[in-house]
């Protein structure tokens, strides 16, 4: 089971902005094609505060945070 023991609270607005407004095209492509779950079977979420940070994709299930510059 996931557990948020990692989740910043403080990050949970920026991040939002960044899911809304701030994605690259790429992201959006990468999204849309591959981790939306149609492919791939499992829940991955977008623009993820973990710890300090901000990832821009997480499953839960697999512990795999994914970093795309």
């Amino acid at each position: 089971m996931f557990s948020n023991n990692h989740y910043n609270k403080k990050l949970k607005e920026y991040a939002r902005n960044l899911r809304s407004n701030k994605s690259t095209k790429a992201e959006k492509c990468l999204w849309k094609n591959v981790l939306s779950g149609k492919l791939t079977g499992e829940r991955f979420l977008r623009q993820r505060p973990i710890g300090n940070y901000i990832v821009d994709f997480y499953c839960p299930k697999l512990r795999l945070a994914i970093e795309y510059s």
